[in-house]
């Protein structure tokens, strides 16, 4: 139930993210959306920006269409789609993390922008190794684990890529459960230091 999501008091950010995490179907919508305007503890001008972004929200991602659609339908409901787009692209860019090379562009191929993900390692046999996507094809393996070369790289996109996957799989990792933990201290200290208590 929608009564369920929100405990009393719950703040707007924290509605929001109970509100996104909850599951629904297109039927639920309406009543979702009439449900946080008939929640008391948020003002008027408050309940009108959260209809406004979770019906926002829920056109964008309440189907099942695939990433770049829903970007798409995102940028459009914008006021100028075309400077979100390039803002959420410059975000996602800076924010890309270790482990991953952006590459500007292919030879010979229409597409802009890729991305070789370091930490994505996958084994495939060399007998099922080839040159171009036309030997692939025509060596009957193709609905077996296999790849073909779309590009070479050049010094010092080459040195680049060996240096970051030398650093990649040298460095020593730490559980999950650590780096949760470390948020959530960091979380703490922030609460701390905002309310004034000592550290």
């Amino acid at each position: 139930s929608f009564s369920a999501a929100s405990p009393k008091g719950c703040g707007r950010h924290t509605l929001l993210v109970k509100l996104f995490k909850i599951r629904h179907t297109s039927d639920d919508n309406g009543n979702l959306i009439a449900w946080v305007r008939e929640q008391s503890d948020l003002g008027d001008k408050a309940k009108d920006r959260l209809s406004s972004k979770l019906e926002r929200y829920l056109a964008v991602f309440g189907s099942k269409r695939d990433a770049e659609t829903q970007f798409r339908t995102l940028c459009s409901t914008e006021h100028n789609p075309a400077q979100y787009a390039l803002k959420r692209m410059k975000s996602a860019f800076d924010n890309i993390g270790e482990g991953h090379l952006f590459i500007n562009e292919i030879y010979g191929r229409n597409e802009l922008g890729y991305v070789v993900r370091i930490r994505r390692i996958y084994s495939v046999p060399e007998e099922r190794c080839f040159t171009s996507e036309r030997t692939l094809k025509t060596s009957g393996v193709e609905n077996e684990d296999s790849a073909f070369r779309i590009a070479t790289l050049e010094t010092p996109m080459r040195i680049k890529l060996l240096q970051m996957f030398a650093h990649q799989f040298s460095r020593v990792g730490l559980p999950d459960e650590f780096v949760d933990v470390r948020r959530l201290v960091f979380e703490d200290l922030a609460n701390q230091m905002i309310n004034g208590a000592n550290l």
